[in-house]
């Protein structure tokens, strides 16, 4: 990519985050960090809405050889906060309500909010910086915690070869190239834009709510960045779908820019992407299979589905390359 090539995209262009600009901020917040006593392999939480500000601290941790801790906001207080707990970071850098729910519950960690992320950064930009080591292949890069949707969430470690592994089965499953543009519905995707070297746009919408995401919304994403990839749940495109009657012609001639939609995190059922091929007339549908603990796993297009006979089935398709898969029959015992 070249310096000029936008990373982070806002809605309107007036926010949009080159990846030089992106870069400085990631150096500058590593360095912030080591000021507030960060070091290499400590854990820091992560509670912060998708945006600049997520992803820079996110990177700004990598950057340093920390851990970040990854906690789904739709876990509920009680699910946050066994999460929280059993991962014990040394700090936790959020918004304002998590921050209090922090000192409230008296989670592990010491406190800092975005404000501080912010001031540290402005503060840090273009000073000298002395970063340790840069972390080894096998060091603890995350902790991620699981949905709940099939048991007790749990914390699923990943080292940094872990995360290479994912982003390069990514580029080479669906040819991924520098000039593609990302609008992501689904905020873990989106963290994987910059690692890509591709632009990468959030929508307007309450990520914890993935219903709540319009298609006029995903329609300004789309036009922002001039999408090539859309990525979003299941949930979220039939919401997509329903109120696809507001698209304008400038959303609908993205849409037909498109060149590959991505829908997973939930079962997915054909007659939606079909609906979703309809909005997407020259895009090519798939749906990925993963896990929290293993990503992606498999993958299947639409006419891959069709080919199969399934009708309205849920095919989960074939092993992506590089990966290796065993199957094992359900007993009595589960």
């Amino acid at each position: 990519w070249s310096g000029s090539t936008v990373a982070i995209a806002g809605a309107h262009g007036a926010d949009d985050m080159p990846f030089d600009g992106f870069v400085a901020r990631v150096d500058a917040t590593a360095a912030w960090l080591v000021d507030e006593g960060v070091r290499p392999g400590d854990r820091i939480a992560l509670m912060i809405p998708p945006g600049p500000e997520l992803v820079t601290a996110l990177y700004g941790a990598w950057r340093l050889g920390a851990t970040i801790v990854l906690v789904d906001s739709g876990l509920g207080r009680r699910g946050m906060h066994a999460a929280v707990t059993s991962a014990a970071p040394d700090v936790l850098i959020g918004i304002g309500r998590a921050v209090r729910a922090a000192r409230l519950l008296r989670w592990p960690g010491r406190r800092l909010s975005v404000e501080d992320l912010v001031a540290g950064q402005q503060r840090r930009m273009g000073t000298d910086l002395d970063f340790p080591d840069p972390p080894g292949a096998d060091d603890l890069a995350a902790v991620v915690f699981t949905s709940g949707a099939t048991g007790p969430s749990k914390g699923v470690r990943y080292s940094y070869r872990q995360l290479e592994a994912q982003r390069d089965a990514l580029r080479r499953l669906y040819d991924i190239v520098d000039t593609d543009r990302l609008a992501a519905a689904f905020a873990p995707f989106a963290l994987y834009g910059p690692a890509l070297g591709i632009a990468s746009i959030v929508p307007d919408m309450d990520v914890g709510a993935p219903g709540t995401l319009t298609a006029t919304a995903l329609g300004d994403a789309a036009v922002a960045v001039d999408a090539t990839i859309v990525f979003a749940s299941p949930a979220a495109l039939v919401n997509v779908v329903r109120t696809a009657g507001g698209l304008s012609v400038d959303h609908r001639a993205a849409f037909e820019r498109v060149r590959l939609v991505l829908s997973a995190g939930a079962p997915v059922r054909a007659s939606l992407l079909r609906e979703v091929a309809g909005i997407f007339p020259n895009a090519a549908v798939h749906t990925p299979y993963g896990m929290t603990e293993c990503l992606p796993v498999s993958d299947i297009s639409l006419d891959g589905i069709d080919d199969a006979g399934l009708g309205d089935g849920v095919c989960v398709g074939r092993p992506v390359a590089g990966v290796d898969v065993a199957i094992r029959p359900l007993d009595d015992e589960g």
